[in-house]
């Protein structure tokens, strides 16, 4: 064999074919990687839109399993009205619950021993999103201290900033709802009773992608609570009662 022929390089169809398979070969793990990564995401959102429903469902039910109202003063017990925010559905509703609650403590006890509280006041409210006004803050507030104005006082804890809407519907005892419709308000001051059942409905997005080519889902949450109010508390534990 000659020097000459020893030396030959590639030509330029071997090079042409060579950098054809190199591009097959890594578009084909770019795209591997990328269902990889889509996959991942949508476990993640599988895993994570379940949570935040409990998260937001499972204070909510709690709050009203223990619903209390009993001969507060001015039977202020319970107050849930409509509202709008940054033009979505937005209500809101106050009222009292024997649900314990740690948040506060009496001044004389110590820090490392706190009192739970016999009945709490209790509220849902919602304001814009200052990160993105497309969202709501759903708010709750627990008030350690029960008086005679449970929309009032306590402190307020963020459950959840991305949410589209909060509706609640009310409605009466079914021998006293002829027509079957719930109402928008309702102020135990002037019905001087409880609702018999709630029609929650929720919507929220679960979570903001950072890949553009995916996106966003609004979930929507929609259930019945039907309203026991709860007397196991004695009287005298209830500040406001008369």
């Amino acid at each position: 064999m000659s020097p000459a022929r020893e030396r030959r390089g590639f030509t330029l169809i071997e090079v042409m074919v060579a950098l054809l398979i190199l591009a097959v070969v890594v578009t084909f793990v770019y795209q591997v990687l990328q269902n990889s990564v889509r996959g991942q995401d949508m476990v993640r959102e599988g895993l994570r839109t379940p949570k935040i429903q409990n998260a937001i469902l499972g204070q909510i039910f709690k709050d009203f399993r223990y619903l209390y109202w009993d001969g507060f003063t001015g039977d202020t017990g319970f107050i849930g009205e409509t509202g709008m925010v940054g033009g979505k559905d937005a209500d809101h509703v106050d009222f009292v619950t024997s649900r314990p609650s740690r948040m506060a403590q009496l001044e004389e006890e110590s820090v490392h021993d706190p009192v739970p509280s016999p009945l709490t006041e209790v509220g849902y409210a919602l304001r814009i999103n200052d990160d993105n006004s497309d969202y709501l803050e759903l708010y709750r507030r627990e008030d350690w201290f029960v008086d005679d104005n449970p929309v009032r006082g306590g402190k307020y804890t963020l459950i959840y900033d991305k949410i589209t809407k909060f509706d609640l519907l009310y409605f009466p005892i079914p021998e006293e709802n002829v027509d079957g419709k719930g109402v928008k308000d309702w102020d135990t001051r002037v019905k001087k009773k409880l609702p018999y059942a709630i029609v929650l409905e929720i919507s929220f997005t679960a979570e903001e992608h950072e890949d553009q080519d995916i996106e966003e889902t609004e979930e929507h949450i929609s259930r019945i609570i039907v309203l026991k109010g709860a007397y196991n508390v004695a009287p005298q534990a209830a500040p406001g009662q008369k």
